[in-house]
């Protein structure tokens, strides 16, 4: 039995990794822009940004000159395509992780974040980065990406049924 709850709780973290959202910079890209003594930083994964996907974004501020993180509460973000807003928040900081959103671009064209960061209402700094939201194909749309993960999940399934049977009765 003790096998099984070990390839159980295994097989549950391997599920559940594909809808994690990884760090920005892992290998994604970011803007950066100096304003005065701080580097403002945003992350943003995947690095093509592409509408109707998923768009994972991490805000950061650091001192120019020693590249230290900057104290932050929280960030305002604006996202906005010729004058419509499509976001605004305010995205508090975590006391672990990343400081990010995620969000889906309905259409393409050339877009503005602006992100002000904050310290308990007190601005620390504040930037605007233009960007381009990528029009998708039909092929891209379609939601054929997910059959890998689906055939992981259909494989787990079917393994721990069979594991399961095979095992009734006898102390795993």
């Amino acid at each position: 039995m003790k096998i099984f709850k070990i390839w159980l709780i295994l097989s549950v973290v391997i599920i559940a990794l594909p809808s994690l959202n990884l760090i920005a910079h892992g290998s994604g890209a970011s803007f950066e822009k100096v304003v005065g003594e701080y580097l403002i930083d945003v992350g943003y994964e995947p690095a093509e940004i592409i509408e109707g996907d998923s768009q994972r974004f991490d805000f950061n501020v650091y001192n120019e000159i020693n590249k230290e993180e900057v104290l932050f509460s929280d960030v305002w973000v604006n996202i906005s395509k010729e004058n419509k807003t499509y976001y605004a928040t305010g995205v508090h900081k975590p006391e672990f992780g990343p400081t990010g959103l995620t969000m889906v671009f309905p259409e393409s064209g050339q877009y503005v974040l602006s992100a002000r960061f904050q310290n308990k209402g007190v601005t620390v700094a504040e930037a605007t980065f233009p960007f381009e939201v990528l029009e998708s194909s039909e092929a891209e749309k379609s939601e054929n990406d997910f059959i890998p993960y689906y055939a992981l999940l259909g494989g787990f399934i079917l393994g721990s049924a069979i594991f399961y049977f095979l095992g009734k009765g006898k102390n795993l």
